[in-house]
């Protein structure tokens, strides 16, 4: 062995180590999400600011580091094949790379992506320091790649700075359909990621609580029947309205009523000064839009309009969430029936304001209105009037029949599938 080899073969261990330590921080720096991140802002670590730029900045980062690391393995790879041509010629030189291909797989791919999984938070907080100064570094580098690499596509045909979704919504829909179907997804979890869907595309006429239900006290009702609204409904605040409820003057909540009770006499009380300022939308609005904006202004509760200005329903932020993970039951909540519950095989009964696309889900059937987002609505529909308790109607292959009804409302119908010859 002369006396360079040496000296050459610890370049070549040098510049591996390096390749393992780029990749290291690589992978560390991609396998920290928000949550991580936000713990180690609760630890206090060193350099924490710093951290978070280069978070920001990670896609700089890992150009830089990825860069770093091609240049240490090329570096590794040439000081090999000078060593195994030196001692074997060309024969010599062929053993020299495939046995720096598989150092660099060991030592500079797969056992940094090891220690990464199990130490990504201790590379980054012992690291920081040290990523930032490869990025500064090797900006220069990056941009000029980037500016070649956009000389290449655009000479090719395609489109500069073009950056493709990772995967496509319906490619994910794909993925979670054959996730169920591999059993990697209970009910549960299947249903919250396809209500995510649905989410995007319904509207808030849809899982508005319609007018007649409201919950709502005038203006002028006397402050202990208003005080007794509260626990008799089981609602933390309700719409305080003037002469009609389309005249809505703001939301009451009980804690605001319930204090000034306690420091003003009963016939001294104006509810006008505690109420909240009512916030209003309109039926037609995504529930996706809604959903932001009360987010966003901290409303929990919204008055829905319809074309004409006057009040349609109420709406929630708890309803919109309810749309996403199903129900959420309080303290205040009673058991319920459900909306739609098999009595006998193929007979249902169904709550009048189940939505006519969860029937037909359920039921597998394919009933359709213009008008009516509820199966109650669909069955007046089909009367054309405001059916009785007992009345039936049999329509697209099903049989209707009222078991419940209250005045210019159907509470609970039957629903049975009917034989051809049934129909008459």
């Amino acid at each position: 062995m002369s006396s360079d080899t040496v000296p050459q073969i610890l370049l070549i261990l040098l510049f591996l180590f390096l390749s393992g330590l780029f990749t290291l921080i690589k992978f560390s720096f991609g396998s920290m999400n928000d949550i991580r991140l936000e713990n180690l802002c609760e630890e206090n670590v060193k350099n924490i600011d710093l951290i978070k730029r280069l978070m920001e900045k990670q896609d700089r980062l890992n150009s830089s580091l990825l860069i770093a690391d091609y240049l240490s393995n090329s570096a590794a790879a040439g000081i090999s094949i000078i060593i195994g041509y030196n001692y074997g010629g060309t024969i010599g030189m062929v053993v020299a790379i495939l046995i720096t291909t598989i150092l660099i797989l060991i030592f500079g791919e797969i056992t940094p992506y090891a220690l990464s999984i199990q130490y990504s938070e201790k590379v980054i907080t012992k690291l920081t320091k040290f990523s930032n100064l490869i990025m500064v570094l090797f900006t220069p580098f990056h941009k000029l790649v980037q500016l070649l690499s956009s000389i290449f596509v655009v000479a090719l045909g395609g489109k500069k700075n073009y950056n493709e979704p990772t995967i496509t919504e319906d490619e994910l829909i794909s993925a979670v359909n054959l996730s169920r179907e591999a059993g990697l997804l209970d009910v549960n979890e299947f249903g919250i990621i396809e209500n995510i869907f649905n989410f995007k595309g319904s509207y808030v006429r849809e899982i508005m609580t319609p007018r007649m239900d409201i919950v709502a006290v005038e203006i002028n009702d006397p402050i202990d029947d208003i005080a007794n609204v509260f626990p008799e409904e089981g609602y933390s605040r309700i719409p305080v309205y003037e002469d009609d409820l389309d005249n809505v003057l703001g939301i009451l909540h009980a804690k605001d009523l319930i204090a000034l009770m306690t420091t003003t006499n009963k016939d001294d009380i104006d509810l006008r000064t505690i109420l909240r300022q009512p916030f209003f939308t309109f039926e037609y609005q995504k529930t996706q839009t809604l959903f932001a904006e009360m987010r966003l202004n901290r409303i929990s509760t919204a008055i829905v309009l319809d074309e004409y200005g006057g009040t349609e329903g109420l709406i929630t932020l708890e309803d919109l969430i309810e749309e996403i993970v199903g129900e959420i039951e309080d303290e205040y909540d009673e058991e319920e029936i459900d909306d739609i519950v098999e009595i006998e095989n193929g007979e249902f009964s169904v709550n009048g304001m189940a939505r006519i696309s969860d029937v037909n889900d359920v039921l597998d059937s394919d009933l359709e209105s213009d008008e009516f987002d509820t199966i109650g609505g669909f069955v007046i529909g089909l009367f054309d009037r405001f059916p009785n308790r007992g009345e039936y109607i049999i329509s697209d292959g099903y049989k209707f029949t009222i078991t419940e009804a209250e005045d210019k409302r159907v509470v609970r119908i039957k629903i049975k599938a009917v034989d051809e010859d049934e129909i008459e």
